[in-house]
């Protein structure tokens, strides 16, 4: 029996392995009692970080996109809009005044999701 060395480089991490962006940031989202540690870069928007979330089924939400304005959420997780009452994103305890896909995310942002008439 002949040990037989090979020069054979490391097989390559599978795919999704290898796709994986570090990410530099952390904020936190609230939704009602929920709340979430959100992993980004500099220069990502809450709809960008919000929408990876969802495609990995971490986070469910929906809403319409406003030309100038950019994406509103009408519902989020267990919280939805009706009966007068509508979806509210505040940052750091002020509420926002544009969609998520025009707020750029900063290192320690607290995103609170409030439903309110």
């Amino acid at each position: 029996n002949e040990i037989v060395e090979n020069n054979l480089k490391p097989a390559l991490p599978p795919l999704e392995l290898a796709e994986e962006v570090p990410y530099a940031e952390t904020a936190t989202l609230q939704v009602g009692e929920k709340n979430l540690k959100i992993y980004f870069n500099e220069g990502d928007t809450l709809y960008e970080v919000m929408d990876r979330m969802r495609f990995k089924n971490q986070l469910s939400f929906s809403g319409r996109d406003f030309p100038v304005l950019g994406f509103f959420v009408t519902e989020i997780e267990d919280l939805k809009e009706g009966d007068g009452k509508f979806l509210f994103f505040y940052i750091n305890g002020t509420q926002a005044g544009l969609g998520i896909s025009n707020y750029k995310l900063r290192a320690g942002d607290w995103i609170d999701w409030k439903l309110e008439n």
